[in-house]
């Protein structure tokens, strides 16, 4: 049998980042002093406007396996993830963003799957995945059919290794096109589901979500998502449940549509119709009906809302009291 191949020969990172430079910087310094930090590194600057061009150059110098890409101007980061896909060669890629909270004290596994190049896909932490079972091995179907959220796992960028042949033109160019939505990756994680490709869960929780700034609203985000599950899911079964994965079940997605659609009149009511207007059009028939009943929250007059978010925050002030609002954001 060949002798497997060096890791920094089967891996190769791709970092995007915009106007991050405090966090970029140290997540290059944990790039550099981990098991990773001898493969390739691209680091792909969308037109930062702070001291993130400084920071890419005084970590490249001196190191031949990283390059910086500086693009002109601001391409938006659903155009810089494929940008950086378009540019992987090795075996496997990893596309990181700049300000995740990382651990690589215990990677053996994922390493020795890396070298061996026995597995397609390797999921190594995300939001999500808190109910998978650590060091599994499995495919893409029996993951959907153990209940899992595989969309809403595998849409988080850095919590996926994978097998660079496998993002081909076709997810590339539907990438593209799906820029809009939010979820360049979605018409890959279709074609991955579809054709029941390997796994691995990494038996470490290697990286974790950190936020440092959201989108700008919950319904926004609903209506990103779903327009992505629409265009890219062929099955209408298999998009009514990746609609529903937004929350671990549907109460809690009822509560978030319900929340959503008050506080966008309340923050963004420019937005509200053309939104809700977007989830109608991707919903299963039972959704919209929920959304039909609740979409009269957006004609609910806004003192009457700010009231309501007056209130929670008051409660959230109680030392001691109940806090029943704490995961409604308004």
């Amino acid at each position: 049998m060949p002798e497997a191949p060096p890791l920094e020969q089967a891996l190769e990172l791709m970092l995007i980042t915009y106007n991050r430079a405090d966090h970029l910087e140290r997540t290059l310094g944990e790039i550099a002093a981990g098991p990773f930090g001898r493969c390739r590194l691209t680091i792909l600057d969308n037109a930062s406007t702070d001291r993130t061009p400084d920071v890419c150059r005084a970590f490249a110098e001196g190191r031949e396996h990283v390059r910086v890409i500086p693009h002109a101007r601001n391409l938006g980061v659903s155009p810089n993830y494929l940008r950086a896909v378009e540019l992987a060669t090795a075996p496997y890629t990893w596309v990181l963003a700049d300000d995740d909270s990382w651990d690589y004290g215990d990677c053996d596994d994922v390493i020795a799957a890396i070298r061996a190049g026995d597995v397609d896909v390797i999921s190594v932490g995300a939001p999500g995945q808190e109910a998978w079972e650590r060091g599994l091995r499995t495919t893409t179907q029996d993951l959907w059919r153990r209940g899992s959220r595989f969309f809403l796992t595998f849409s988080f960028i850095p919590s996926t290794i994978f097998r660079t042949e496998l993002f081909g033109t076709t997810a590339l160019s539907r990438g593209y096109r799906n820029a809009d939505a939010l979820y360049p990756h979605f018409p890959f994680l279709a074609e991955l589901l579809e054709a029941d490709r390997s796994v691995l869960v990494s038996k470490t929780e290697m990286v974790r979500r950190v936020h440092h700034g959201d989108l700008p609203s919950e319904l926004f985000w609903m209506a990103a998502w779903t327009t992505s599950v629409a265009r890219h899911v062929a099955d209408p079964a298999v998009r009514r449940r990746a609609i529903y994965e937004m929350r671990r079940d549907r109460r809690e997605w009822l509560g978030l549509l319900a929340v959503s659609i008050a506080m966008e009149k309340l923050d963004h009511p420019e937005r509200v119709e053309r939104e809700l207007l977007e989830l109608y059009a991707g919903f299963a028939r039972d959704q919209r009906r929920w959304l039909a009943l609740l979409a009269p929250l957006a004609l609910v007059p806004r003192p009457l809302l700010r009231a309501v978010r007056a209130v929670k925050l008051r409660l959230n002030r109680s030392p001691g009291g109940p806090r029943p609002f704490d995961q409604l954001r308004i």
